[in-house]
C-alpha cells in the first residue's frame, strides 16, 4: 500500500518517492496482465473459431458467443448444433499495456488453423494495422451494392422525417421498402463467404517484424 503524502505537509523528496512508488506499483501490475488464444471446436463438425480475450475467466467469452449465436448475431456453421462447443486454450499471453502482442499471437494461431476457421476477420497487429483494415473495409463497403443501397436508404431515412407532402411521403417510403426487400436479397445471394474473405486477408496481413513465432 502507498500512502499519499499531504499536499501541505509534504517535502519535495516524499512526492518524488511517491511518485516513484505509484509508478512502480502500476508497472507491476502491467507485468501481471494475461491474455489468452482459445478456440471453439464441436465432435459435429470439422469447424473452428479462433479468438483471444483478456477476461480473467474464458468462459464469460465463451458466453458471449453462445449469446450471439441465440440471437442470430453470428453464424458458428454448426459449433453450436449439439449444444455448446468446447474451448481449448491454446496460449497464455502475457501482454502487458501492449494488446498488440496479443493479437499478434492470436494471428499466429488463426494462421494456422485458417483451413477449418470460420473467422471473418483478420486480428489486427497494431493501431495502425487496425485503422488501415476498417479504412479499407468501410471503402469496399461504400462501394459494393449493399453499401450503395444502405446510403440511399440512410438518406431516404432521414428526408421523410422532415417531409410534409404526403404523396412523397408514400413514394419515398415505397422505395425504402424496394431498398430493404433488395438488402434481404444480396445478404441471402452472397451469405458470409468466410473462408474466401479469410484467406485474403491472412495473405495480406503483415506481422511486426520485431516478434517472432515458433
Amino acid at each position: 500500500m502507498v500512502v499519499r503524502p499531504s499536499l501541505r505537509t509534504a517535502t519535495y523528496p516524499s512526492v518524488v518517492i511517491y511518485v516513484f512508488l505509484s509508478f512502480f506499483k502500476s508497472m507491476v501490475i502491467v507485468k501481471m496482465t494475461v491474455g489468452v488464444v482459445y478456440r471453439l471446436f464441436a465432435d459435429n463438425t470439422d469447424k473452428c473459431y479462433v479468438g483471444s480475450t483478456t477476461s480473467k475467466y474464458p468462459s464469460v467469452r465463451l458466453a458471449h458467443h453462445r449469446h450471439a449465436h441465440k440471437n442470430g448475431r453470428k453464424d458458428y456453421q454448426g459449433l453450436f448444433d449439439e449444444g455448446c462447443p468446447k474451448m481449448e486454450i491454446l496460449e497464455k499471453v502475457e501482454y502487458g499495456m501492449d494488446k498488440s502482442v496479443l493479437r499478434c499471437c492470436e494471428l499466429k494461431w488463426l494462421t494456422k488453423h485458417q483451413e477449418h476457421a470460420i473467422n471473418q476477420r483478420v486480428p489486427y497487429a497494431s493501431y495502425d494495422h487496425e485503422k488501415s483494415q476498417r479504412d479499407a473495409r468501410i471503402k469496399r463497403y461504400h462501394q459494393s451494392e449493399k453499401g450503395k443501397i444502405a446510403v440511399e436508404k440512410a438518406k431516404l431515412n432521414q428526408q421523410v422525417k422532415k417531409e410534409q407532402n404526403p404523396f412523397k411521403l408514400m413514394t419515398m417510403n415505397d422505395r425504402i421498402k424496394y431498398l430493404t426487400e433488395q438488402q434481404h436479397t444480396l445478404r441471402k445471394k452472397h451469405g458470409y463467404r468466410q473462408k474466401e474473405v479469410l484467406s485474403l486477408s491472412l495473405q495480406k496481413s503483415n506481422e511486426p517484424t520485431h516478434l517472432t513465432f515458433e
